[in-house]
C-alpha cells in the first residue's frame, strides 16, 4: 500500500503512542477478536467460528453477525448475551455492515431486497422490539452521534455519494451532501470530528476534511491511500480522529492523521498491524471492559441439538463459501465448498429466480457463470445469490 497526497509528499514515520485504553475489534478466523490500537495484546473473544462482521460502541457494547442473525456479545467471555430483533419483513435479506451507536443502545445495518436494492435498518442492542423505519437507497451506516448518521454509496447516477439522516426520520428525509469528483460512487465511509474517509473502486481510500456541520459543510479532499494488497475495506477513525485503521487483503492497517484542522497535510505511510484480520472498528473502551452491569436480560434459547444422524449415519450436506469478490467470481468462477458430499453434487447459483452459474463436484466446486450473467452482473456493485445443492440452500452476497 502507498498513499498519494493531494498536497506534498512526506517520508514515512513510526506510529506514535496512542492511549492504550482504546481497543480495536475485528474478525479473524471467523471469530471476533479485540486488540490494543497498535495491534498488540490481541485476544480472541468468541470461539464459534461463524462470525463475519462486528462493531463496538464507545461504551464497549459489542455486536456481531453470524449468518443471518445478530447478537450482543460479552466482550470478556464471548457469550451471546442476547439476539437482536430484526423485523425485516418478507423479501428482505441481511444483515451486513453493522455499526453500533456511540452509547451502545442501537445498531444500524445494511439489508437488501430480492432485487438487490439496499436499505439501512435499525435495532436496539438489548434485543427489545423496535419500530424505526428503514432508510432506503444509500447504505454503509456511520454514526455521527447517537441520533445522526452518514450513509454512503449512492443508489443511482443522479444522486450524491453521501446523505445525512436521523434515526427514526421518515424514509424521504435526509440531507444529501457530497460526491467525490471523478471517483464516484464513494462507499464504506466513516466520519469523526471534521474528517471522513471512504473508498472508491476498492482501490482508493480518500481522507477528506470539512468545515461546518456534516451535511452542509464545505468538503476538501486531502490525500488518498492507493495500491492496496487486494482491496481496501472498512476504514474506522480513532476516537480523537488522529489515526485511521482499515482492511486490506493481508490484514488490518493503521495510518496516522496529521492535524488537518487548518489545511491539508500529507500523512506518514500506513503500516500493517494485525495480519490475517479484517473488519476493524475502533472504540475508546479498553480491550477487557464492557458497559456497566444492567438488569439481566432474557437469555436466548439454547442452540438446537444437532440433527439425528441419518439411518446410514451420514452427516448432512453443508455449503460454505470462502471470501471472494464479485469481480473475481465472475472472471474465474465462484468457489463453493461442500462438506459431507458422498457423490458428485450439482451446485447452482440463482439470481432473481434465474440460474446464473453452476458446477459439479464433491468437495471444492467451481461455479461458472453464463456469459450473459457475467456481462449483466459485472455492472453491479453487489449481487445477492442463492446457492442450491440438492435440498440445501444458502444466500451469499458478493461485492
Amino acid at each position: 500500500m502507498r498513499y498519494l497526497p493531494i498536497a506534498v509528499l512526506l517520508a514515512g514515520l513510526a506510529i506514535p503512542a496512542t492511549a492504550q485504553a482504546d481497543s480495536i475489534s475485528f474478525i479473524k478466523g471467523n471469530d471476533v477478536w479485540l486488540a490494543e490500537p497498535d495491534g498488540s495484546n490481541a485476544r480472541q473473544v468468541t470461539h464459534y467460528g461463524t462470525y463475519k462482521a462486528a462493531s463496538q460502541g464507545d461504551d464497549g457494547t459489542l455486536v456481531a453477525i453470524s449468518g443471518s442473525h445478530m447478537y450482543r456479545i460479552d466482550r470478556t467471555t464471548g457469550e451471546q448475551l442476547n439476539s437482536i430483533n430484526m423485523p425485516l419483513g418478507p423479501g428482505w435479506f441481511g444483515p451486513w455492515e453493522p455499526a453500533v451507536s456511540p452509547d451502545g443502545t442501537k445498531v444500524a445495518y445494511e439489508i437488501r431486497d430480492f432485487n438487490g436494492y439496499p436499505a439501512v435498518a435499525y435495532s436496539n442492542t438489548d434485543g427489545s422490539i423496535q419500530s424505526r423505519p428503514l432508510h432506503t437507497g444509500w447504505t454503509w451506516p456511520a454514526w455521527i452521534d447517537n441520533e445522526w448518521l452518514l450513509h454512503s454509496e449512492k443508489p443511482n447516477a443522479l444522486a450524491k455519494d453521501t446523505i445525512v439522516r436521523k434515526v427514526g426520520s421518515p424514509n424521504n428525509d435526509g440531507t444529501v451532501w457530497f460526491t467525490h469528483p471523478g471517483r464516484t460512487p464513494l462507499a464504506d465511509v466513516d466520519i469523526k470530528g471534521n474528517l471522513f474517509a471512504g473508498i472508491t473502486d476498492e482501490q482508493l481510500l480518500t481522507v477528506f476534511r470539512f468545515t461546518g456541520q456534516p451535511g452542509t459543510g464545505a468538503v476538501e479532499g486531502c490525500f488518498q491511500y492507493e495500491q492496496p494488497n487486494g482491496k481496501f475495506t472498512g476504514p474506522a477513525f480513532s476516537p480523537d480522529a488522529r489515526s485511521l485503521v482499515w482492511g486490506e487483503g493481508d490484514g488490518i492497517w493503521r495510518g496516522e492523521m496529521p492535524d488537518l484542522s487548518g489545511a491539508c497535510v500529507a500523512p506518514p505511510n500506513g503500516r500493517l498491524i494485525i495480519p490475517g484480520a479484517y473488519n476493524p472498528d475502533w472504540s475508546p473502551a479498553p480491550v477487557g471492559s464492557g458497559p456497566a452491569p444492567q438488569p439481566p436480560a432474557p437469555q436466548p434459547p439454547a442452540p438446537p441439538a444437532p440433527p439425528a444422524p441419518a439411518p446410514n449415519d451420514a452427516k448432512p450436506l453443508t455449503i460454505s463459501t470462502p471470501k471472494q469478490s464479485l469481480k473475481t467470481a465472475l472472471k474465474k468462477g465462484l468457489t463453493v465448498k461442500l462438506a459431507n458430499a458422498t457423490t458428485k453434487t450439482k451446485v447452482t447459483a440463482i439470481y432473481k429466480k434465474k440460474t446464473v452459474a453452476s458446477g459439479t463436484g464433491t468437495g471444492t466446486v467451481k461455479l461458472t457463470f453464463t456469459r450473459k450473467a457475467a456481462r449483466d452482473l459485472k455492472r453491479k456493485k453487489r449481487v445477492t445469490l442463492t446457492l442450491k445443492a440438492g435440498a440445501v440452500t444458502q444466500t451469499i452476497t458478493l461485492k
